[in-house]
C-alpha cells in the first residue's frame, strides 16, 4: 500500500551507513517517521529539519515502519545559515511538534502554524515574536488553548491583569490581587500578537507556555527541546 503527501521534516537519524529514520508532519497524515535512503549524490541534504518535500510513503500494511520516496521542494535552513536564532526557532519547533503530536493522527492547523512560522522566519519579522505565537497556537491545538476573554472568577472582562496558572484563563486585577505572586502577567501581546514586546516580555510569554505544556501536555520525564532552552537564555542575555 502506499500513500502521496506534503510535508516538513521534523527530524532525522542514521540508519546504519545509507538509510535514515526520517519523521515529516505531513499535511493529511500527520507526524509519521519512515525509513529512506541516503544517496551519494545529494547525501544528508534531503534530511535537514523544516525541509518541505512531496513525499510517498511505501508499506506492505499501515502499521508497518515503512519507507519513503522524497521529493525536496524547499531547504529553509540554508537561508537561515547566518542567523543562530532563526535556526533555533526553526529547530524547536520542530521538535516540540514530534515531541508533542501523536503519530499518523491527521493535524493539518499544525502542518498550517509550521508552514506560517517557516514563511514568517524568511521574513523581516522577528524570529522570537513569531515562535512565542507558534507555541500559544500548539497549545490551542492540543486543547489547551488559554481563555483570556473574561476572569475566571467573577466573569467580569474589564482589567484582566493576570493568567491562572492552573487553568490559563485570565483573572481581573481584584481578584486576583491577594494571589498575585502566584499568577502569571497577563501581557497585552496575548490579545494582539503583533504589538512588539522587549526581551524580557518575550522571555516571560514562553515561560508561560512552558508551565502549560509542561504541566498539562507532557509526560513528567519528557524535557523540552535544548533548542527551546537555547533561546531562551540569548533571550535573558539581552
Amino acid at each position: 500500500m502506499q500513500w502521496q503527501d506534503v510535508g516538513f521534516l521534523l527530524s532525522s537519524r542514521s540508519l546504519g551507513e545509507s538509510k535514515v529514520i526520517a519523521t515529516f508532519l505531513t499535511k493529511e497524515h500527520g507526524v509519521t517517521a519512515a525509513v529512506a535512503r541516503v544517496t551519494k549524490k545529494l547525501g544528508h541534504a534531503p534530511y535537514q529539519q523544516g525541509n518541505s518535500a512531496e513525499i510517498t510513503w511505501f508499506g506492505r500494511i499501515s502499521e508497518q515502519l515503512g519507507r519513503w520516496n522524497i521529493e525536496v521542494h524547499d531547504i529553509p535552513s540554508a537561508r537561515m545559515m547566518n542567523d543562530q536564532l532563526r535556526i533555533l526557532v526553526l529547530s524547536s519547533s520542530c521538535f516540540l511538534i514530534q515531541m508533542l503530536m501523536p503519530e499518523r493522527n491527521p493535524c493539518q492547523p499544525t502542518y498550517d502554524a509550521l508552514a506560517k512560522l517557516i514563511d514568517q522566519l524568511d521574513s523581516n519579522l522577528p524570529p522570537i515574536a513569531c515562535y512565542c505565537s507558534f507555541e500559544v497556537q500548539i497549545l490551542k491545538h492540543l486543547g489547551f488553548g488559554l481563555d483570556l476573554s473574561k476572569c475566571a472568577a467573577t466573569g467580569t472582562t474589564e482589567n484582566l491583569t493576570y493568567i491562572s496558572p492552573k487553568t490559563g484563563r485570565a483573572v481581573s486585577k481584584e481578584a486576583g490581587q491577594p494571589y498575585h505572586s502566584q499568577l502569571f502577567p497577563l501581557l497585552p501581546w496575548f490579545s494582539d500578537h503583533s504589538l512588539p514586546l522587549c526581551s524580557q516580555d518575550y522571555l516571560k510569554v514562553l515561560q508561560i507556555t512552558k508551565h502549560f505544556i509542561s504541566t498539562h501536555i507532557i509526560e513528567k520525564y519528557h524535557e523540552l527541546p535544548q533548542q527551546r532552552e537555547l533561546i531562551t537564555r540569548i533571550l535573558a542575555d539581552k
